[in-house]
């Protein structure tokens, strides 16, 4: 593609390649490129006919986004409490399995990602280490969980920007969450 024909970010302008979903410098792009591009909900992945203010599927306004939280966690019950925690604060939330983390934290590109560490089908120390070596999900902040004793001396070395023990202090996670949302708002 020359540089005449380049494909460009509706929000900061930023050249686009490929068939990204979600531009690569600011994510908020809600389209893909070329001919037979196919618009998706950024908070769902709905399949949209056009770049929609208010997703049908879900509800997620894109003129209005509120932060989007990727919960990574193997325990449905613990999946569902949260989300109805973040709604309650104005959040969207989405989830995925550790092995799928990655791959959802890149095309959906979530504001912060809070993560399991002992998850059934991968590490999350080991999904914290492809998340911060991928281009594409290394400045998303994330926050280990976990109800084993030894959470802060395994988030210690690891690049995690917080760390929170279960059973969840609600009070805690609540403003942990505020904390490294509001310092993304900054950047």
């Amino acid at each position: 593609m020359s540089a005449e024909t380049q494909e460009l970010c509706d929000n900061c302008n930023s050249p686009l390649a490929g068939t990204e979903f979600f531009c690569p410098t600011c994510g908020k792009q809600l389209r893909a490129l070329g001919r037979d591009a196919q618009y998706a909900c950024r908070l769902c992945g709905a399949a949209l006919r056009t770049i929609a203010v208010v997703c049908p599927a879900c509800g997620y306004d894109s003129n209005d986004p509120a932060a989007v939280i990727l919960i990574v966690e193997d325990n449905l019950e613990i999946v569902e409490m949260l989300e109805g925690i973040f709604r309650d604060e104005g959040y969207h939330s989405i989830y995925a399995s550790g092995s799928d983390a990655v791959v959802v934290a890149t095309m959906r590109r979530p504001d912060l990602i809070l993560l399991d560490l002992m998850m059934p089908d991968v590490s999350g120390l080991e999904v914290l280490e492809r998340l911060k070596a991928s281009e594409q999900t290394k400045e998303i902040p994330v926050v280990l969980t976990s109800a084993t004793l030894r959470l802060h001396m395994l988030a210690r070395g690891a690049a995690a920007e917080g760390q929170i023990e279960k059973p969840f202090d609600l009070q805690h996670l609540r403003m942990e969450i505020a904390r490294l949302l509001s310092r993304q708002t900054v950047r």
